[in-house]
C-alpha cells in the first residue's frame, strides 16, 4: 500500500500530457509574464533595444559596435537585432522581425535569447548615453527606467509608448 501511495504522489506531481507546452507556444509567449502582461525580461530587453537604437542614431558611425568587442556585435547580427542596410547598421527593435533561428542555440544555428540579452547588456555597459544630460553608462540608463519591473503597465503597447518616451528623455519627438 505504501508503494501505491508513493506512486500516486509522484504521478500527481507530474504534468498531464496536455499541460506540457509546445516549444512553439513557449517561444510565442516569451514576452508575457505570469499576470498576463509583459514579462520583466521583455521589458528589460525592450528598454535595451530602444536605448541601443538611440545610441546608433546619436553617434556616428555605429560606435556602439566598436566599444564592446566583436562578440556582442556578432551575436546581435546573427540574431537579427543589428541589421545591415544600404546606409550602415541599424537596430531592429521588433523581436518579431529578428532571426527565425533565434533561440535554437546549441541544437541549431541561432543564438539563444539569453545570449542576445547578454550581448545587449555588454554593448550598453561599454557605451554611454549622453542625450539626456550628463553622460551615463548605457546599462545605468537602462536600469534607471522607472517602470523596469513587470506590472507597471498592463499591455505591451503601454510599455512601448512609455519606453520610447523614456529613451527620448520625455521629449515629444514631433
Amino acid at each position: 500500500m505504501a508503494t501505491v501511495s508513493v506512486l500516486l504522489f509522484v504521478g500527481a506531481c507530474a504534468p498531464a500530457a496536455e499541460e506540457i507546452a509546445d516549444p512553439g507556444e513557449v517561444e510565442a509567449s516569451e514576452g508575457t509574464g505570469a499576470s498576463g502582461g509583459p514579462s520583466a525580461e521583455w521589458v528589460l530587453r525592450t528598454v535595451r533595444t530602444f536605448t541601443l537604437e538611440r545610441m546608433f542614431a546619436e553617434q556616428d558611425p555605429d560606435p556602439a559596435a566598436v566599444h564592446a568587442g566583436d562578440r556582442p556585435g556578432d551575436v546581435l547580427t546573427e540574431a537579427g537585432v543589428l541589421v545591415e542596410d544600404g546606409e550602415g547598421t541599424r537596430v531592429e527593435t521588433d523581436p518579431e522581425l529578428w532571426s527565425p533561428s533565434l533561440g535554437e542555440g546549441l541544437s541549431g544555428d541561432g543564438p539563444l535569447l539569453q545570449e542576445v540579452d547578454q550581448a545587449l547588456a555588454d554593448l550598453l555597459r561599454e557605451n554611454g548615453v549622453s542625450w539626456c544630460g550628463p553622460e551615463v553608462p548605457g546599462d545605468t540608463f537602462v536600469d534607471s527606467y522607472p517602470a523596469l519591473e513587470a506590472g507597471a503597465f498592463d499591455t505591451h503597447e503601454e510599455y512601448l509608448e512609455d519606453i520610447a518616451d523614456y529613451v527620448d528623455c520625455g521629449e515629444d519627438p514631433s
